[in-house]
């Protein structure tokens, strides 16, 4: 009986914890650690929490492999992003997600930042930036989702009406 205990304390429960097994470690990387970019389907395994993409880009495009990273090196605090490019022009659509509050609170301090309602209720911060940019960023149960557009021309703000439709893709399925 004691031995059967003193294992069953032992074990550890790893659900919770990046499986890096098909993960190959960035050397020399100062903060956290990243891992080379991987397909989808072995980003999806690998990550301790469901991983949802954009079924929504609003241009033909070419998708990246993934990139994971690890943020506090104990591969519980992970971020990972993938990276939309069009096929016609410089647009770029950047999706980062953290399984953690990475930014949002910070975000939601600064009021630079517009609030917006995705269709399921939940509150989103947009913003236009200088720099031909426009992001939005939401956190939804306990998952911090943060969306970049790079564009050439924001012809009547549209750019802030596809990164509603982009979020709405992710958060709705």
């Amino acid at each position: 009986m004691f031995d059967f205990d003193f294992l069953v304390a032992c074990t550890t429960d790893n659900s919770n914890l990046l499986d890096t097994s098909s993960l190959e470690e960035v050397e020399n990387n100062i903060s956290g650690r990243e891992f080379k970019p991987v397909p989808k389907d072995v980003a999806i395994t690998a990550l301790p929490f469901e991983a949802k993409f954009p079924k929504y880009i609003p241009f033909p495009n070419e998708e990246s492999a993934v990139t994971i990273g690890d943020w506090d090196r104990d591969f519980k605090k992970i971020v990972y992003s993938i990276t939309y490019h069009s096929n016609e022009d410089e647009r770029v659509i950047e999706f980062i997600v953290a399984n953690f509050d990475r930014n949002f609170s910070i975000f939601k301090e600064d009021n630079t930042y517009e609030e917006i309602t995705l269709d399921d209720g939940t509150v989103a911060l947009f913003q236009e930036t200088p720099l031909s940019s426009a992001q939005l960023h939401w956190l939804k149960d306990g998952i911090e989702y943060n969306l970049h557009y790079f564009f050439v021309f924001n012809e009547d703000h549209q750019a802030k009406e596809e990164l509603h439709k982009i979020a709405n893709s992710i958060n709705n399925d």
